[in-house]
């Protein structure tokens, strides 16, 4: 059936035919994302590794024209990795695209680096890209419900290590459920501490990945389990949402619990997982990630389910991270207890 729904993908990428990859549903996801830093990483992997085939390229060149410029750093250099990802492509077909931007663009950032993309290009001859009739909401629904719909087992998942090269996991397991970026600082010396833009997929109900590029190859730093609550009951549309909910991102997780509490997440199975997670890291010294489950004690509030007040009245007294036992403090009062509560595992 996830084969078949692949596909059917086929058709919808202005009618071009999509290679039949996990890695494109990867990348895909990145850039219809919402998240400009999202899209830059997707750029970023372009711009080291030119696909063969013009989908993901293609894809690419309607988020670069699509996109308004605003005041601002990160979107300006997400689009500046978007032109340097086609000009790394040397296709011919990106050259009218490239330079009607130039044209219209006030940010000279964004000129300069258009200028060396098209210098990449050269001035070959070809047909140019034609995105008038490319339907990018449908490719972005059609991605998401390939996620979705992608099952693992924690068996299979747990067959992968450490060192393991993204195209290797992809073949093993195929798509993820979700996909974003994580950020890591790093200190270099002479240049201090550094951000450095990182892949995480993650795979409901088996655990999450975070890969680092090293030498153009993207490699398995970090792999996590995920609890042994089942997820079978949430709904499909949710199954996204909770797996950056239970993400090692600490940013994607206060991200995702903020959503959660704007759409009023009451999915038991959901708020299951989520409870569970807390337990797990109650102890947990990292600051950010102790930031993360505080959110996600919140969430549990939010959904003004009595089921979670005695877990949070157990990591309450029982926390090692004293902001995360603070807020299970302030959440269990917003619940009234009720039968049969949440049981840790």
């Amino acid at each position: 059936m996830i084969r078949l729904m692949l596909i059917l993908l086929l058709v919808t990428f202005s009618t071009m035919s999509l290679a039949v990859e996990p890695r494109n549903v990867v990348f895909g996801l990145l850039l219809v994302s919402d998240n400009a830093a999202d899209n830059k990483l997707a750029a970023k992997d372009l711009y080291h590794l030119p696909p063969e085939s013009p989908e993901l390229l293609d894809l690419a060149a309607w988020v670069l024209i699509n996109s308004e410029l605003e005041n601002n750093g990160e979107q300006e250099d997400t689009l500046a990795w978007l032109a340097k990802a086609l000009g790394a492509s040397k296709q011919v077909r990106y050259r009218e695209l490239l330079l009607e931007l130039q044209s219209k663009t006030s940010s000279k950032k964004l000129k300069r680096y258009i200028k060396d993309a098209l210098k990449e290009i050269g001035d070959g001859q070809g047909e140019a890209v034609d995105l008038t009739d490319f339907d990018a909401d449908k490719v972005k629904k059609e991605l998401t419900e390939l996620a979705a719909n992608a099952q693992v087992s924690k068996k299979e998942f747990l067959q992968l290590s450490v060192g393991a090269s993204l195209e290797d996991v992809l073949k093993e397991l195929g798509q993820p459920n979700s996909v974003g970026q994580y950020v890591r600082t790093s200190f270099r010396p002479f240049l201090g501490n550094v951000r450095l833009q990182n892949l995480r997929i993650s795979y409901l109900n088996a655990g999450s990945m975070e890969f680092s590029l090293d030498k153009n190859v993207w490699v398995l730093k970090n792999a996590y389990t995920q609890s042994e609550i089942d997820t079978t009951d949430v709904d499909p549309a949710e199954l996204a949402l909770v797996s950056q909910l239970l993400s090692s991102d600490y940013n994607l997780v206060r991200k995702s619990a903020r959503e959660a509490i704007a759409s009023n997440l009451s999915n038991t199975a959901a708020l299951d997982q989520v409870a569970q997670r807390i337990w797990e890291l109650k102890d947990i010294e990292d600051k950010g990630m102790g930031d993360a489950m505080a959110w996600l004690c919140k969430v549990l509030a939010s959904s003004g389910n009595g089921r979670y007040h005695d877990v949070l009245n157990k990591i309450y007294e029982q926390a090692g991270n004293k902001k995360i036992a603070k807020y299970a403090k302030s959440s269990k009062r917003k619940l009234s207890r009720s039968e049969p509560s949440f049981q840790v595992q």
